[in-house]
């Protein structure tokens, strides 16, 4: 019985392909899937992307305001939600979500969905390319399942939020053949720049790098057709997104409000060791590479493990198949791995600042690169490319007459999931403490000083007790924000835990400011001993404590 791969049965439909990918998360995610109604996948900033669905659908539907502004945050001055990640092209779907399904559930859908769209998507980029659907599946399933989407899936439903760069990629290389229209490439360039904007970034190197590689290679793909096409995909796609990237340009023009640092490149960079080196968050003997990675002072940012079997295809492919396609996604590979690297070459932990790299001046001389300081996030474009140059290989392997092909498969898809076989990545449950569910019955509007938990956990119950919080966790703090917290009497100490001195304290003044700012209640720790003396000098009554937090009622 002949055996014919290319055609596999099992993908006979885009429905049957996408329900596989499905599949696949589900097991490789066990055991999310028992508690996908209840928990949420992720922790720390997955709290903020749920924050994000409760802010866009509050200022949307409620308060019919703009989104991306909130005075519910950093009260009384609020803040600007520019260049913060709010991720529109989830937040906005999780609006008629909403309706249906709790908050932490649009959450858990709209993460299962991206990664499995991550795999479907690379599978029809790959099939374009290969017209094979066995080769084109293993490419979807590298990419959606690889080091980075899972290190990722941890809290940035933005990084997740891959396929419709994808799906650009796919549309621009078929303008590119005359195949298609303006229509959709601008559409997909729209929807990943409201993703997350590093990706529209990589998007733009991609763009000039695939013209300036067919100018060497194809001139003819330059027809008038395409050039009209590819004019208007980037006007149009430029000119819906301009309210938003213009209003970025001119804030931080004209304010520089958030013109600062917030990553350092050197510490969200990738270790070259990193490249050969199994991440910790791997099934098989992570303890034991743990040491590595703790030398090298690894967050989930450093991830950048290739796997051997994928660097073999790479191989395969450089050495054995000769074609253009190759050169263009091996290229591509090299790019993006060299800026992943950072500013400067790391080896093993060790920062060589006289082997400046790519990174450095890209960082120094191109404007809105300090909002761009996390090279290892260029890793996302590096799986993709190898996903597609495996397709490449295997479809050649396919080829070969012996039956030893299907054994030299097998290894390799073996290989594969393997090394790709993630741990068991982190459950948070969802905690409504009942304090904030009492508030949100009340309908008067003031604001509360919430330091009883982590920031991001603070923004989450924020979606339940719906008042102003005087603090904030977002993407990008303004000098303002930050200014009022480090300036403001008596907030500044409570905030910071800085005890008054005798020379200026007061009571009643000091009791003033707080109610000068509406704030009505402050929450601590149970076990901060430290700002519970400070409080006590306030003299306020004590209305709630349990063991996880006291609660002072100042008005």
């Amino acid at each position: 019985m002949k055996i014919v791969l290319s055609k596999f049965n099992f993908l006979s439909s885009k429905p049957a392909i996408f329900l596989y990918y499905v599949i696949c998360v589900l097991v490789l995610t066990y055991p999310w899937v028992l508690d996908f109604w209840t928990k949420l996948l992720g922790y720390n900033d997955a709290w903020q992307s749920v924050w994000n669905f409760w802010w866009v659908k509050t200022a949307l539907i409620d308060l019919h305001n703009n989104p991306l502004f909130t005075s519910y945050l950093h009260w009384p001055n609020g803040i600007s939600l520019l260049f913060h990640t709010i991720n529109l092209s989830n937040s906005l779907v999780a609006v008629p979500l909403q309706y249906i399904f709790s908050l932490t559930t649009t959450y858990n859908i709209l993460l299962f969905f991206n990664f499995a769209f991550n795999g479907f998507a690379t599978y029809f980029l790959a099939y374009y390319l290969t017209k094979n659907k066995f080769a084109s599946f293993i490419a979807g399933y590298i990419l959606a399942f690889s080091p980075y989407m899972f290190a990722h899936a941890q809290g940035h439903l933005n990084l997740l939020s891959f396929g419709w760069l994808v799906l650009f990629i796919l549309y621009f290389i078929k303008m590119a053949q005359n195949e298609t229209d303006w229509k959709l490439p601008a559409l997909f360039l729209v929807i990943t720049g409201l993703a997350d904007w590093y990706y529209f970034f990589y998007l733009g190197i991609i763009v000039v790098f695939t013209l300036f590689f067919y100018s060497v290679t194809n001139r003819k793909i330059f027809s008038k057709v395409f050039i009209k096409n590819l004019i208007i995909s980037l006007v149009i796609g430029f000119l819906i997104l301009s309210p938003y990237l213009g209003a970025m340009l001119y804030l931080n023009i004209k304010t520089h409000e958030f013109d600062q640092i917030v990553h350092l490149p050197t510490d969200y960079s990738i270790d070259l060791s990193a490249f050969f080196l199994p991440n910790v968050t791997w099934f098989f003997f992570k303890k034991y590479f743990y040491r590595f990675w703790y030398i090298w002072h690894w967050t989930w940012e450093n991830i950048g493990f290739l796997g051997y079997s994928i660097i073999a295809l790479f191989l395969y492919t450089l050495i054995k198949i000769r074609k253009k396609i190759v050169y263009f996604w091996v290229l591509l590979v090299l790019i993006f791995c060299v800026l992943a690297l950072g500013p400067y070459l790391q080896v093993n932990g060790v920062i060589y600042k006289n082997f400046t790299l790519p990174y450095y001046y890209l960082y120094k001389y191109i404007p809105f690169m300090t909002m761009q300081g996390i090279p290892a996030r260029f890793m996302s474009i590096v799986y993709l490319s190898l996903g597609i140059l495996a397709a490449i290989a295997i479809k050649d392997i396919l080829n070969i007459k012996s039956k030893l092909k299907y054994l030299i498969l097998g290894l390799i898809m073996i290989s594969i999931f393997i090394e790709y076989l993630p741990t068991q990545l982190k459950i948070s449950p969802v905690l409504r403490p009942n304090f904030y569910v009492t508030l949100s019955q009340d309908p008067n509007d003031y604001a509360i000083l919430d330091i009883s938990d982590k920031d991001y956990k603070v923004l989450f119950y924020q979606t339940i007790h719906h008042k102003r919080l005087i603090s904030g966790y977002t993407s990008r703090p303004s000098k303002k924000t930050i200014e009022f917290l480090d300036e403001t009497p008596i907030i500044s100490n409570i905030y910071h835990g800085i005890d008054f001195t005798d020379i200026n304290f007061n009571i009643e003044e000091s009791k003033n400011v707080l109610i000068k700012y509406s704030v009505k209640y402050i929450l601590i720790s149970s076990s901060d001993k430290n700002r519970s003396k400070i409080i006590s000098k306030l003299e306020l009554p004590i209305i709630f404590q349990n063991n996880t937090r006291t609660i002072y009622q100042v008005y």
